[in-house]
């Protein structure tokens, strides 16, 4: 696939509302901070992180295909948050990850807050390698990989091929999830090493 170079966060803004981005792949060559209102919508690409960081709020994903990836030797390439959204928000979409680690660190020690590290709704979410995790900092509702629901009518589909997930928790009361899925979703985990520290694997439950 051709690719599309990105060294600021204006290239990266720009080129994700060309119209002649799809079936491209989009490689990072520095890192990213401060990252707002990242949003891939309708579209069909590749993200590189090729061993550079990404701080973002979230990295917005709707009705797209996307496949992130990190290229480089060291595979030292990754996007991280402090906020509560998720480090990728998908909704409608079909995402693969490939490598590249993915953290969240939002801080809500002592009290409720969503802190999830992938979330997809209604969507196709692959997982085949990478590092995932939520650190010591999170509060309540730490979830490595999230899958909400809005509706009946909605439905996930997760295969976790491999990758490594890391989850703790903090606030008393509560319980670290690798997957949580609470409605008529399909989860196929065929690989992968979870290491969920006071809590568990995978939760599936109505509420």
């Amino acid at each position: 696939p051709e690719v599309q170079p990105v060294a600021t966060l204006e290239q990266l803004q720009e080129v994700l509302t060309s119209d002649d981005i799809d079936g491209k792949t989009i490689k990072l060559y520095d890192n990213l901070d401060n990252v707002t209102n990242l949003r891939i919508s309708d579209k069909d690409i590749a993200l590189d992180l090729n061993g550079k960081s990404m701080k973002t709020e979230h990295l917005q994903v709707n009705g797209s295909k996307i496949v992130i990836k990190d290229t480089s030797e060291d595979r030292n390439g990754k996007i991280e948050t402090t906020d509560s959204y998720a480090v990728v928000q998908a909704e409608n979409s079909d995402v693969t990850i490939e490598s590249g680690k993915f953290i969240s660190s939002y801080n809500r020690d002592g009290g409720s807050g969503y802190a999830p590290v992938i979330s997809v709704r209604n969507s196709e979410l692959t997982i085949n390698g990478g590092y995932f995790e939520n650190t010591n900092d999170v509060g309540s509702y730490n979830y490595l990989i999230k899958a909400p629901s809005y509706s009946r009518t909605e439905k996930t589909t997760i295969t976790i091929n491999g990758g490594t997930f890391n989850g703790t928790i903090q606030s008393k009361g509560y319980i670290a999830c690798g997957i949580y899925a609470p409605w008529k979703d399909n989860i196929l985990v065929k690989g992968g090493t979870f290491n969920i520290t006071g809590g568990a694997g995978i939760v599936a439950r109505a509420g």
